[in-house]
């Protein structure tokens, strides 16, 4: 791939890397259609909740009038992992791809079966 002139090789590479991972993320982790409620921050958003500063799965609920999203793309772990599970829908797709701060602790499985939800960690 050509790389312009003034940025550097490893610049580049990371930028490219983000791509990919955005792209397998939304076409082949999860594919994202129109209509579809996805938890992820990104330009055009038409709502967004500070997980920081609320309980963001309580303003997910609100948002979709109770019925979660049907994705939530999850790259912070530790802080997000339990509230991004609480905002899926009925076979939601909790998509954990990092870990920013810090591993997600050891779960059930079996708590998965109340919604028939999902949760997979891609790796690219």
């Amino acid at each position: 791939m050509p790389v312009p002139a003034g940025i550097d090789d490893g610049v580049a590479a990371a930028w490219f890397l983000k791509g990919l991972t955005a792209q397998a993320l939304v076409e082949d982790v999860e594919p994202v259609k129109p209509g579809m409620a996805v938890l992820a921050l990104a330009a055009g958003c038409d709502e967004v909740v500070l997980y920081r500063e609320e309980d963001f799965a309580a303003g997910v609920m609100a948002f979709t009038a109770g019925e979660g999203v049907g994705v939530a793309y999850d790259a912070v772990g530790a802080d997000t992992f339990e509230g991004a599970l609480a905002s899926l829908a009925i076979k939601g797709h909790l998509v954990h791809y990092g870990q920013a701060s810090g591993p997600i602790p050891p779960f059930d499985l079996s708590r998965l079966g109340a919604t028939s939800a999902k949760v997979s960690r891609p790796f690219l």
